[in-house]
């Protein structure tokens, strides 16, 4: 069999950061996995549930055993729906006589002073193929080992000192929301290129950071190739990025920091601003229409925080509302279809979202001539807060309507964002 040419490595290494504000330590543990391969020709494989899967820190690929009292950490996981077919992007070539690498990093590992560990990883070849990687898409004509051939990878012990335990918690909606720690983990889902399922004020979202992510989140919606992606962003980003006016300025300020309501902005933005810049040609234009771009501000404290995270490191996020394209957004997860929760590698569930009437989803004003593109969420408390921001009575029912001026959706084929 094509399992029995390949040979997997572990290497892992561990360090520590002492706090100077507590007792605790923080460690953390990278394994190196080097997958060689014997046999003279290379090997395709699928990298599903593997160590070269880019979530195998997070779906139980490795365990870590502690020798001294010979039981199993618990570390988080999280359950991972697969797509029915694989992407590209999920096959790795190993060449003849060759080795692949990967690297996989888990913070915070509750570790005991002065004990012994054995990491240990486990999993299934899903798919082998013997042949090179071929660039015309997942199905190839190569000889494939039909069988999923079960795989104990070697454990590799190693020594720790000085450590003391702690505690990662989990994503798990029963426990109480721990927004810094279950952001954190999301955003190590997106670094790796996977998809997450987050709250929002006015509903669930999909969010992603790399291009490969956005486009299996833009087929999951079936969104129509007129949609754009918009940035999820802090009122701090918005200023940043947004290019508006004073009077308009002030509007948004008015509405997302005095009032604390959620707002998408569409206006000018600065094209050389380091997050723009990251986009690349293609995103950008799948952003941007006619010099704008739209952003969806103050989403609530867990948007913060992973937008916080996200900045941090110089990577925009970006996403849509959890829901097929036209069903309207999703106040519960358990109202997300089907499909659209597959998509996730992760799903935080905060329960019934706040804002969602007169309708849930953010209301969008376009700031080049203040027009509304879709209204939705706290639509009314923004009349008052226009004229507050520079807005005159008679302009803002203008703009925004009398009192339940809109009982649906604009119209919905012009729109982009």
């Amino acid at each position: 069999m094509l399992s029995s040419s390949l040979q997997i490595h572990l290497s892992p290494s561990v360090t520590t950061t002492a706090s100077f504000l507590s007792t605790t330590t923080t460690t953390t543990i990278a394994i190196k996995a080097t997958i060689t391969n014997s046999s003279s020709t290379p090997i395709t494989l699928l990298n599903w549930s593997t160590p070269l899967d880019p979530h195998a820190d997070i779906i139980g690929v490795f365990q870590v055993r502690d020798e001294t009292t010979n039981e199993t950490l618990s570390l988080p996981t999280i359950n991972l729906s697969r797509r029915t077919t694989p992407f590209l992007d999920d096959l790795v070539e190993v060449p003849a006589e060759g080795a692949v690498e990967t690297l996989a990093t888990f913070a915070r590992v509750p570790l005991t002073e002065g004990h012994r560990y054995a990491i240990q990883a486990t999993g299934i070849w899903h798919a082998l193929w013997e042949g090179p990687l071929e660039r015309r898409g997942c199905r190839t004509d190569h000889h494939r080992d039909n069988k999923p051939a079960p795989l104990l990878f070697p454990s590799i012990p190693f020594p720790l000192h000085h450590l003391r335990p702690l505690y990662i918690p989990s994503l798990h909606p029963a426990s109480p929301p721990n927004i810094p720690a279950d952001a954190l983990r999301v955003f190590h889902v997106l670094q790796n290129n996977g998809i997450a399922l987050v709250p929002a004020s006015v509903g669930h979202g999909l969010v992603a950071t790399s291009p490969a992510a956005l486009d299996r989140l833009f087929h999951a919606k079936r969104r129509k190739p007129h949609k754009k992606h918009a940035l999820i962003g802090t009122y701090a980003l918005h200023a940043s990025i947004h290019d508006l006016p004073p009077r308009e300025a002030s509007i948004v300020r008015t509405l997302t920091v005095d009032l604390d309501l959620p707002l998408g902005v569409v206006g000018p933005f600065h094209p050389h601003h380091p997050l723009i810049q990251t986009l690349g040609e293609d995103v950008l234009e799948r952003c941007t229409v006619d010099g704008t771009i739209s952003m969806f501000v103050n989403g609530g404290p867990f948007q913060e925080e992973l937008v916080r995270l996200c900045v941090a490191v110089g990577v925009p996020l970006l996403g849509s509302s959890a829901n097929l394209t036209g069903t309207g957004t999703k106040v519960l997860v358990e109202d997300v279809e089907r499909e659209i929760v597959e998509v996730a590698v992760v799903v935080v569930d905060y329960g019934r979202r706040p804002f969602e009437w007169p309708r849930a989803s953010s209301t969008i004003l376009d700031f080049r001539d203040v027009r509304v593109v879709r209204f939705g969420a706290c639509y009314e408390a923004r009349r008052l807060g226009m004229r507050w921001g520079g807005f005159g009575a008679w302009r803002c029912r203008r703009i925004l309507g009398g009192r339940c001026s809109f009982r649906g959706m604009l119209k919905g084929e012009a729109r982009v964002y």
